[in-house]
């Protein structure tokens, strides 16, 4: 799944049930979207049962919403069975942060 299917997705569901403060599930099973109130601003998704996938708006980018949302544990209340994130992006550091957060592993290319 691209990136712009992505936020077409996050853009598309219907919240149903409120996880934390900035995060709420949706309708779509796979899929958290994350909330700075009533903006959206990125979103989680499984791919399969393992492989995680996260989105930050780039307007949302460097405010910490990510952080905090996996922070809270989100990924293994919802997503028991997900085990590994993949790095698309050229601050490697940042995601190493992020995956050590959200309790994954690496896929290593």
């Amino acid at each position: 799944m691209t990136n712009k299917q992505l936020i077409s997705l996050m853009y598309r569901a219907e919240l149903v049930e409120e996880i934390t403060a900035n995060c709420y599930s949706t309708n779509y099973q796979r899929l958290i979207v994350i909330k700075n109130g009533d903006r959206r601003v990125g979103a989680i998704f499984v791919y399969g049962k393992q492989e995680t996938h996260w989105l930050i708006l780039p307007r949302s980018r460097g405010r910490g919403y990510l952080s905090n949302a996996l922070k809270t544990g989100i990924i293994r209340k919802y997503f028991k069975e997900a085990k590994y994130a993949s790095c698309c992006n050229h601050n490697y550091h940042q995601f190493n942060y992020l995956i050590r957060l959200a309790g994954l592993k690496e896929i290593k290319p």
